[in-house]
């Protein structure tokens, strides 16, 4: 069984952030690095995420990594976009509702995917972090059919997923492809029409 929020404070347990993941422009991570640690944040659990970008943490000063652009030129980074870009998408969202999936109810075990759902059936959001095939269990929804589209987490545009709606039964999905950006990363959302 999945704990609410609700059940959570009831039994004490403290929220989480990820306060200090990678910084974009640090250690070769660039904007893909920093999507995939806010959306495997995001759909962990954590209560929200912080972004860091080098050359704005020390605002030209001396740094311990080597900067190539300005602070300036930092804040309208690739990485500082894509964060926009979540908090655009996540805000359409009712993102409270989400649990992360830790039954495996909606998908097997994969390194590479993330899932969070509602405790009701009524939506998901998945993270794929690569274009790879999954295979879905999509009657944990509550509905008679389950609408499907794809979310580029580059630049926030969505697209059905062909053959959508689909009935609530076993169905394998891939990707699109290269998103926005050129990289594979794809946000899933799952709905029965009324959810998240």
């Amino acid at each position: 069984k999945q704990v609410t929020l609700v059940e959570r404070k009831l039994r004490g347990t403290l929220p989480f952030i990820l306060i200090e993941g990678k910084y974009e422009n640090e250690h070769e991570t660039g904007a893909y690095g920093v999507r995939v640690q806010a959306y495997e944040a995001l759909l962990g659990g954590a209560a929200g995420h912080l972004y860091g970008n080098n050359p704005i943490w020390h605002f030209d000063g001396p740094g311990i990594f080597p900067i190539e652009i300005s602070w300036q030129d930092a804040l309208d980074s690739p990485g500082a976009r894509s964060m926009h870009v979540m908090q655009k998408i996540v805000s359409g969202l009712e993102w409270w509702r989400l649990q992360p999936d830790t039954s495996n109810r909606l998908a097997p075990p994969h390194e590479d995917v993330s899932v969070a759902l509602t405790d009701d059936g009524s939506a998901a959001l998945l993270y794929f972090r690569w274009p790879e095939p999954l295979q879905l269990n999509l009657d944990v929804f509550d509905g008679p059919m389950v609408q499907a589209k794809w979310i580029d987490p580059t630049t926030g545009t969505s697209r059905e997923v062909q053959g959508s709606p689909f009935k609530p039964l076993r169905r394998t999905i891939t990707p699109p492809g290269e998103n926005g950006a050129g990289d594979g990363d794809w946000l899933l959302h799952l709905t029965t029409g009324g959810g998240t």
